[in-house]
């Protein structure tokens, strides 16, 4: 396949499936990311079987406004991450995981000594005042995030969204704009 994926051009649907089965498990994603009680095994199992489609949508070249439309869910972490697996068969989040146990420490140390221009420092600053108060994923891991896009001098608010835990639980986006303690990562 292609860019080291295993399942880039699908050439065939699944053997139980069809076109219409496809489209009406194409709608009922569509149902279930509206509601907030939906079962996630549910989702991951529905998305293995519509691979095939998704593929062919990516593919043939559909902007991504139209697969925010079609595939609503394929913007969520859990889908995200399925999507992933059945592409390159690999588990992106422990991969992830496994690389920055390895390497983490050693970039965050040269963010931090080498890295000497004004912007950058005043990121660092920031993160140290308000280390601890953050929640979501490990501290060494938002910190590199917000370095990183401090030392490439990319926004914080193209790459991350500001989101409030609700009722449920469940994260929902509340703004983009400027640095905030609520910056959630979302793998």
């Amino acid at each position: 396949d292609t860019y080291g994926c295993i399942k880039w051009d699908v050439k065939f649907l699944p053997r139980e499936e069809t076109q219409e089965s496809q489209q009406q498990k194409m709608e009922k994603l569509k149902v279930m990311f509206q509601q907030s009680d939906a079962n996630p095994e549910e989702v991951k199992c529905l998305m293995k079987s519509t691979f095939y489609t998704q593929r062919q949508h990516v593919n043939q070249g559909e902007s991504i406004k139209y697969l925010k439309e079609e595939w609503p869910s394929w913007f969520d972490e859990i889908v995200m991450l399925v999507h992933f697996k059945e592409l390159t068969g690999i588990n992106l989040k422990e991969t992830f995981t496994r690389n920055l146990d390895l390497k983490g420490k050693r970039l965050l140390n040269y963010l931090t000594t080498v890295c000497v221009n004004k912007k950058f420092l005043q990121t660092y600053a920031r993160l140290q005042r308000t280390r601890g108060q953050q929640d979501g994923c490990s501290e060494d891991v938002k910190e590199m995030v917000l370095l990183l896009l401090s030392y490439f001098d990319e926004e914080e608010s193209i790459f991350l969204l500001l989101c409030r835990r609700n009722r449920s639980g469940r994260r929902r986006p509340t703004g983009t704009s400027g640095f905030d303690t609520s910056y959630h990562c979302m793998w």
